[in-house]
């Protein structure tokens, strides 16, 4: 049986669309903490309702994805601002920079992600970092980082940077999207992470991991997106990647969650 609380969600979305309807009853049960991240300011106020609604569960983090940087309008970092002031546990997230996607404007990501990196400087808030083929030009960002703690969320980077992020800071969080077999190289760097600077994340919707990390209460659920109530049934398959007990990892990982968010 699993313990009550025991279990953290370090970085999703809750508040999308693709989990409308979805009955989350056994997650808020199970979870001490979820980290909801909103990507664009015109959802900002869908993650706060869930914060609202969930005081005691939901970490809210308010960022501009950077595939969401072309959208921008003038004011959109002085309303940001606002939602933190607003909410003083809230974190920066999900931002980053992105090079996978087509027609990226990496110039737009940087001046968006440097914008929100000095707000978290500023307000001594932890950061929610995306980052896909720009690892150069994001440790050459963080070189000026100096803020305390961040996430990089669903690690998938050179293990060369990791004693570079780990000076600054970073946590890394694994994905289930991770257990499938050509990401094999991804679990391998997790192994040279210090365990203390290890969380979990679903990312639902996104980055659904294979079928073995899916829990018996995915069947009724859309199969195309990830379903948050996996979250423990990838603790299970993560603790026996690492060689650890569930219990332990659970604790671990809570203790880890608190450093990063305090």
């Amino acid at each position: 049986m699993r313990a009550k609380n025991a279990y953290i969600d370090a970085h999703c979305h809750l508040h999308f669309k693709e989990l409308e309807g979805l009955d989350l009853s056994e997650y808020w049960g199970e979870v001490s903490a979820v980290s909801v991240n909103g990507t664009r300011p015109d959802d900002w106020q869908a993650v706060a309702q869930l914060y609202e609604a969930y005081p005691e569960k939901v970490i809210p983090s308010f960022g501009v994805h950077p595939w969401k940087v072309n959208d921008l309008d003038g004011n959109w970092l002085d309303d940001l601002e606002s939602y933190l002031v607003k909410c003083p546990k809230a974190g920066i997230g999900e931002i980053g920079l992105d090079k996978w996607v087509k027609e990226y404007d990496l110039e737009k990501q940087k001046d968006a992600f440097l914008s929100q990196m000095r707000l978290a400087e500023g307000l001594e808030r932890t950061m929610s970092i995306h980052c896909l083929k720009a690892w150069g030009t994001l440790k050459e960002l963080l070189t000026e980082y100096k803020g305390g703690r961040f996430l990089l969320h669903a690690y998938a980077g050179p293990r060369e940077y990791l004693d570079f992020f780990l000076q600054k800071g970073a946590y890394f969080s694994f994905s289930p999207y991770f257990f499938y077999e050509r990401k094999r190289g991804v679990r391998d760097v997790f192994k040279s992470i210090p365990l203390d600077r290890i969380l979990v994340e679903t990312d639902a919707p996104s980055m659904l991991g294979p079928e073995e990390t899916w829990s018996s209460s995915q069947k009724p659920f859309n199969k195309t997106h990830q379903d948050p109530r996996n979250l423990f049934r990838v603790y299970a398959e993560f603790a026996r990647f690492l060689g650890l007990p569930e219990g332990e990892l659970c604790k671990t990982l809570s203790e880890n969650f608190r450093k990063l968010m305090q």
